[in-house]
């Protein structure tokens, strides 16, 4: 492996940095903070660009170029001219590199690589640059936003990824609700741009704004949807769902809690014509600007608004692609966590036994009550279904 412009993808797996099949080293013999870290036990790969190379103590500089490069089922990999001993990767930011952990503390972040002065010669520099960017301009993709830019320099556009693990697709469908998160409808990106002998070597993105689309503004309910999952939960009774015992995940999948839901999340949300768009929409505007929004997984995906009426708290269920919305209300004088509580073991009747069930299942009493609203299908344009929908739902929020 020589210094030079060539781009050369490396593998992480087993607590090593894989230069071809064969020849490793230790990512401990990097300068990445693992002491305080720990890496997904998926392997991933990066491709690199060498920077410099000590001869002398085998230390090889790089700079990273994608974080997604494109590797065949047979990745072979590059052998190295000389014997590497240690590698450190000059351009790395927290938010990419969080990415690929499954836990850390908070001295991680202090133990990120710097960039090294080497990377300030005559051929190379790099450019910070700011980026108003409008919410609704964003792709919402699985563990980023993304939007496309043209830079002076070059002749094409440039499509340019922030990353956020807690980004999904149907979070597009919520703009009210992120516009209120955010109070403002655009966001702020800051670029860091490689560029070396007139070419851009790389481009990392990050955005504050982004950053507070968290665990605390939206919160999953986790139920287990994958099949092998099931199985070895059929006899163990599981009442809540939004924080199920770590060792039951662990058992699953060797994992922890922080990597499993997200690995659960990302792999089984799929791409679908959105049916309920007007409806999510709404329902976002109501909600306060306090309040986290809770997401749905099992039985299927969908948004929980919580919102307060003038006598009852209401937690409104409203799925992606369906026909029904539902509505439990608590009386106000119930505590939050109690409300939230029964919220949980109704949804886990509902993931375990299906809506048809849970409907004949459900009585109402004084401490909960439940209103189903059918949404209503036509062609005629002479009827506007949805407003009628919203004129009942709403009057139901008292």
């Amino acid at each position: 492996m020589s210094t030079g412009s060539k781009k050369v993808i490396i593998k992480f797996q087993d607590g090593r940095i894989w230069f071809n099949s064969s020849t490793s080293i230790e990512i401990h013999a990097s300068n990445l903070p693992v002491d305080n870290c720990t890496l997904t036990s998926r392997p991933f790969y990066w491709e690199i660009m060498p920077k410099n190379f000590d001869k002398t103590n085998g230390t090889l500089e790089v700079i990273i170029n994608s974080f997604e490069p494109e590797v065949s089922s047979d990745w072979i990999g590059t052998t190295p001219k000389y014997k590497i001993t240690s590698i450190s990767f000059l351009n790395l930011n927290w938010e990419d590199f969080s990415l690929f952990l499954s836990s850390y503390n908070k001295e991680a972040k202090l133990g990120m690589p710097s960039s090294s002065s080497r990377l300030h010669s005559s051929q190379f520099h790099e450019i910070t640059l700011t980026q108003k960017v409008r919410l609704a301009d964003l792709r919402f993709e699985r563990g980023y936003v993304s939007f496309t830019k043209l830079f002076r320099w070059a002749s094409d556009e440039q499509t340019i990824k922030v990353h956020n693990q807690h980004i999904i697709p149907q979070l597009k469908l919520l703009l009210p609700y992120l516009i209120k998160l955010l109070k403002k409808k655009t966001i702020n990106v800051q670029l860091k741009i490689g560029r070396e002998n007139g070419k851009t070597t790389y481009i990392n993105a990050s955005s504050s704004d982004i950053d507070k689309i968290n665990q605390e503004s939206l919160q999953v309910i986790k139920v287990f949807q994958l099949d092998h999952a099931r199985k070895k939960l059929h006899d163990i009774d599981i009442k809540n769902i939004f924080n199920p015992p770590p060792h039951i995940i662990d058992d699953i999948l060797l994992g922890n809690i922080d990597s499993f839901e997200k690995e659960l999340l990302f792999s089984i949300l799929t791409k679908e014509e959105v049916r309920n768009k007007y409806q999510l929409n709404l329902l976002s505007t109501l909600l306060s600007d306090q309040q986290k929004l809770f997401l749905t997984i099992d039985p299927q995906f969908g948004f929980v608004f919580r919102i307060e009426g003038a006598e009852m708290s209401h937690y409104i269920w409203e799925l992606v692609n369906s026909h029904a919305t539902y509505i439990w209300s608590f009386p106000k004088d119930l505590p939050p966590d109690n409300q939230l509580r029964r919220i949980e073991e109704e949804f886990a009747v509902l993931s375990q036994h299906g809506r048809n069930y849970y409907k004949g299942y459900f009585e109402n009493s004084d401490a909960l009550f439940l209103n189903i609203v059918n949404h209503t299908t036509t062609h005629n344009p002479m009827l506007d279904q949805f407003n009628r929908w919203r004129m009942r739902v709403e009057g139901l929020l008292v």
